[in-house]
């Protein structure tokens, strides 16, 4: 307070105080006490209150003043702000987008409309930029859109529908930039070349050999690729993402060179790759490539399998069933294997897979019997309550007949209550955690082997002490055969086992006729050793009454795509199992013109099964990874949960029309002659439905770039070799008409030979008179000669070039 205030309030106070003191002794005597008291008590508290009052009056003015000075400088900030928003939405480089709920532009700032070029308010997104208008309506938060050859980042505010767009182009372009050049390491193997290659002599087999390797160079010189050939079968790339981009784009097409050339020589010789690109190290690199072929080579070889950061593995290629690779040797080392990992272990569970069919089962009996040949612990884990029919059929069966080998299973909630860190768990018939039985009991031990004929899916086991995935394998119950017949002591396997074991390789390969090798029918033939009645396992694979009506009636309804494509399905309020898809689609495929089926089914649990087959060269696996299945090249399938029928048949269609394009043209060269279409070494164009024919039944090659050089060169040294020969022809012309040959005979009294003169003894004649050797089928006589004289007999030494050979038949003295 100011020392005038101050000065004023002490006069103030005392003036009062005076006045309050002349007031009481004017008071009459005769006043009362408490009046005197309470006056004397008023004039005391005045000057208090009064000061009180002035204090308090001052801090109000005081703080009236403060408030107005506050407000002052709001108003003056505000009127800063408003023009700092006025800067950031028409001037910065940021453009904003107001919309209404029918997407209609209800607002755009300067940078908005520049970047559009548009004046934007009242126009629909889809209408100003499509792109924009779906993540917009997907209610995405961020992303990269491209606007007029320029990138921005999209931030998005749903809940105030609103548009932030940012220009990054630079950074983008320098994203770009670093992501080509990014490492890129792939690791190639020619399958089955030394195989394909073994019966033929050094020469040819090294003209096989630089045939395919010529093909792959030209290919990696053509995308720039640093080609390293370690040894014949395998290579090492070096090169870019870039390039990967660029080869991805044109689906590997030095798969297609190679199976050309393989069918053009006659043998079975494909290439696998494994590509990684990814910004680590270049050993581990080089790592991430090796796993990546593993995989390929896994599936079934001919294919290549991508591996790019941050990215699913990607597929390309697998149109063909590979060679088979495996052998006795790699059989034997691998019940070698089995059988030291097993006796290190007290107790086993062989668990097969969910939806349990009797290859699964089979196999693991099998398995079951050799565990406790070693005396252990031995049990299989099985849901009861999750197989398909063949398996309830023969579990009924046991329950008449085989009552013993009923202890043997276990319910996986049993299971997990037995397991221990030591146990050793033997996966059957599947390599995928989320195909198992019981996916805990995985994850309660360490001690793991994997034996399966699946082709390899990106989701496996890892980690596991043995694993036997062998896709050139009819069926698991071939595997686990072979693995008993070479096991280090005899198994007893039991007839019905045997049964079982032996209705597995029928159900997965129809009878004999998908994937049979010679392997299969050895393995056949060891189970019959062992008591397999075959009478039997058609007996346990027949179907209901039911079921054959209820695969009619699926034959019946099916829809055919293309001309080429059967797909049907079951009501989704019926139940089917797993096996009866399968037979539906095996006679889909019988007819005429169908290269692939599909069959689909309810199979519980908010479950809808699909199986797949094909023939010749379309990938049914393919088509059910996207599923989330596997199999094989012409038999696989999938099951999927919360998804609806119609969504399924829809995306399957889909799938299909991107795949197949119908009546697509394509180029062969003929290797034989087919009628009504040419002669072979002609180049042809026809259907590639028809094309696809000719090159499975190997009547032509396809027409690429290699082939047609191959066949050129191979036409010009034709010529070539043409040309020769109708010189050396000219040659030989002019020295047979310029040795006369004379023949001396013996005649009779008639005058007749004894004997006749034929075209062999003219040659033999001309070899020991003049040297001259030529084949005696090519001397032109009508009937062989019976008398003396002179001869003029044709040579046809060419079919531009006939020589005449000057013979004498003259008596011999």
């Amino acid at each position: 307070m100011k020392l005038r205030s101050l000065i004023l309030l002490l006069i103030t106070m005392f003036i009062i105080l005076v006045a309050g003191v002349i007031g009481f002794f004017q008071l009459d005597l005769s006043t009362a006490l408490w009046v005197k008291i309470a006056y004397g008590f008023l004039v005391l508290l005045s000057p208090v209150i009064i000061a009180t009052s002035m204090i308090l009056s001052r801090k109000r003015i005081s703080r009236i003043g403060s408030l107005e000075e506050k407000i002052k400088e709001m108003n003056l900030l505000n009127k800063r702000l408003k023009n700092s928003e006025d800067i950031a939405l028409n001037y910065l480089p940021v453009g904003m987008v107001i919309y209404d709920d029918t997407y209609t532009i209800s607002w755009a700032n300067n940078a908005a409309k520049e970047y559009f070029s548009n004046v934007l308010t009242g126009r629909k997104l889809g209408v100003v930029h499509d792109e924009l208008s779906k993540l917009v309506e997907k209610r995405e938060g961020r992303s990269i859109v491209s606007i007029y050859d320029h990138e921005y980042e999209m931030v998005h505010y749903p809940k105030n529908k609103c548009v932030y767009l940012f220009e990054v182009s630079e950074r983008e372009e320098t994203k770009k930039r670093l992501r080509e050049k990014m490492n890129t390491i792939g690791v190639m193997s020619l399958d089955n070349l030394s195989e394909a290659t073994q019966n033929m002599d050094f020469q040819e087999k090294t003209v096989v050999q630089g045939k395919f390797l010529n093909a792959i160079d030209n290919w990696c010189k053509k995308h720039h690729i640093y080609f390293i050939n370690l040894r014949p079968e395998k290579s090492v790339l070096l090169f870019s993402r870039k390039q990967l981009d660029e080869l991805i784009k044109e689906d590997f097409k030095v798969l297609d060179e190679v199976n050309s050339i393989s069918n053009a020589n006659d043998i079975r010789v494909s290439i696998s790759m494994g590509i990684a690109s990814s910004d680590v190290d270049i050993d581990d690199l080089g790592d991430l490539a090796e796993e990546a072929l593993k995989l390929a080579l896994g599936r079934g070889g001919d294919q290549v399998v991508v591996n790019i950061q941050n990215q699913p593995l990607r597929f390309f290629g697998g149109k063909s069933n590979t060679a088979e690779k495996r052998t006795k040797i790699t059989a034997k080392i691998n019940s070698r294997a089995l059988s030291e990992i097993i006796q290190k272990h007290d107790k086993v569970f062989i668990m097969p897979h969910k939806s349990t069919d009797i290859d699964a089962l089979g196999g693991s009996v099998g398995l079951l019997q050799l565990a406790l040949s070693e005396g252990k612990d031995a049990k299989i884990v099985l849901d009861f309550d999750n197989i398909d029919q063949t398996c309830q059929k023969v579990i009924n069966m046991l329950n008449r007949e085989y009552v013993k080998l009923l202890s043997y299973f276990i319910d996986p909630d049993d299971a997990l209550g037995e397991v221990n860190s030591e146990t050793l768990v033997i996966v059957m018939d599947h390599h995928s955690p989320v195909q198992s039985n019981a996916p805990k009991l995985l994850e309660r031990t360490k001690y793991i082997i994997v034996i399966d004929h699946h082709r390899r899916i990106d989701n496996i086991l890892s980690e596991v002490l043995l694993n036997y995935v062998e896709p050139y394998a009819s069926s698991s119950a071939e595997l686990v055969i072979e693995l008993i017949d070479l096991y280090h002591q005899e198994i007893h396997i039991d007839p019905f086992e045997a049964t079982m074991m032996l209705a597995g390789m029928m159900i997965d390969t129809n009878n004999f006729t998908y994937r049979t090798g010679v392997r299969t029918f050895e393995a056949a033939a060891l189970l019959k050793q062992y008591g397999a009645d075959p009478f039997k396992a058609r007996l346990i694979l027949r179907e209901s009454l039911d079921d054959i009506k209820t695969k009619s009636n699926l034959v019946n309804q099916a829809k055919i795509i293309n001309n080429h494509f059967a797909i049907t399905a079951l009501a989704t309020e019926s139940k089917t199992d797993r096996v009866q898809l399968a037979k539906t689609a095996d006679e889909l495929l019988e007819i005429d013109n169908i290269i692939a089926s599909f069959a689909l089914g309810n199979i519980g649990n908010e479950t809808i099964a699909i199986s797949a087959r094909s023939i010749d060269k379309f990938n049914v696996q393919l088509i059910m990874e996207q599923f989330g299945g596997g199999g094989h090249l012409n038999n696989a399938a999938a099951q999927v949960q919360n998804e609806t029928m119609d969504h399924l048949i829809e995306r399957i269609e889909t799938i299909i029309e991107s795949t197949f394009k119908e009546e697509s043209q394509m180029k062969v060269i003929l290797v034989k002659d087919v009628k009504g279409k040419g002669k072979k070494g002609e180049v042809i164009e026809v259907a590639s439905g028809f094309g696809n024919y000719l090159l499975s039944s190997k009547q032509a090659i396809e027409a690429s770039n290699a082939n047609l050089k191959s066949l050129e060169d191979a036409r010009e040294t034709v010529e070539k070799e043409a040309q020769a020969e109708f010189e050396q022809a000219k040659k030989m012309k002019e020295e047979v008409e310029n040795a006369p040959i004379k023949l001396y005979v013996k005649i009779g009294e008639t005058g007749k030979l004894f004997g006749a003169i034929n075209s062999k003894q003219i040659a033999e004649e001309l070899k020991i008179q003049y040297n001259i050797e030529i084949d005696k089928r090519k001397i032109v006589m009508d009937d062989n000669i019976h008398s003396l004289g002179s001869y003029k007999i044709p040579l046809k030494l060419h079919k531009e070039v006939t020589a005449v050979i000057n013979l004498q038949v003259l008596e011999e003295k």
